[in-house]
């Protein structure tokens, strides 16, 4: 169920992919018109246009570390990301 109302998945087709850089995609969220990638290995966030799925930025998380568990967006526009052993949070700014 989405907002109450049942979803028919027959109905659903894939409309856009999110490039393959070579490395694994660890975590993945949606934050208004934004899309957040951490990849395996990777030292940054990509940030990609939640409606073509086109790299817009990417993030510096200095410290992200080989492997990123999640990423979580709240309804304060902030993305938080766990990372081994500890906690960062991100502030989108619009």
């Amino acid at each position: 169920m989405i907002s109450g109302r049942t979803v028919n998945l027959n109905a659903l087709s894939l409309k856009h992919v999110i490039p393959s850089s070579g490395t694994q995609m660890l975590a993945l969220a949606s934050l208004g018109d934004d899309v957040f990638v951490a990849r395996f290995g990777s030292q940054k966030v990509e940030v990609y246009d939640a409606d073509t799925l086109s790299l817009q930025r990417s993030i510096k998380v200095p410290g992200l570390g080989q492997h990123p568990f999640g990423l979580m967006p709240c309804v304060h526009s902030i993305v938080y990301m766990s990372l081994t052993g500890t906690t960062s949070a991100y502030t989108e700014q619009n």
